[in-house]
């Protein structure tokens, strides 16, 4: 859907890497330079009144929400540990993979919170 195609096309634009899970909860998982990270989340913010109506009528929800990040210093994009552009991820293996990358990184605790809402 549309909320998906602008996750994937502001991620490339910002040069960001990592995984997008779609289904419930709908999850993203990005890496890059702290600037960009903020700048999609901003991104993301500022379109959610569009992508929640299409056509004048009510569609799914679109709430965008930051909920951890972990500041590691790369002297190098080849040092990124997530792909290098956005993966999509679905259901149930998607869960599983964005829990290993998120225990990885020290993030478990946030994607849990996250997890409850």
């Amino acid at each position: 859907p549309e909320k998906i195609q602008l996750v994937k096309k502001s991620s490339s634009k910002l040069n960001l890497g990592g995984y997008i899970k779609i289904g419930k909860p709908g999850l993203i998982l990005v890496e890059g330079p702290q600037s960009e990270c903020e700048a999609l989340l901003e991104t993301l913010l500022h379109n959610r009144k569009k992508l929640r109506e299409s056509h004048g009528r009510k569609v799914d929800s679109a709430t965008f929400m930051a909920a951890g990040n972990v500041v590691r210093k790369a002297k190098t994009s080849s040092e990124r540990e997530l792909p290098k552009k956005l993966e999509q991820l679905e259901a149930k293996d998607g869960m599983d993979k964005i829990k290993d990358v998120c225990e990885k990184s020290g993030l478990l605790g946030s994607l849990e919170e996250v997890c409850k809402r």
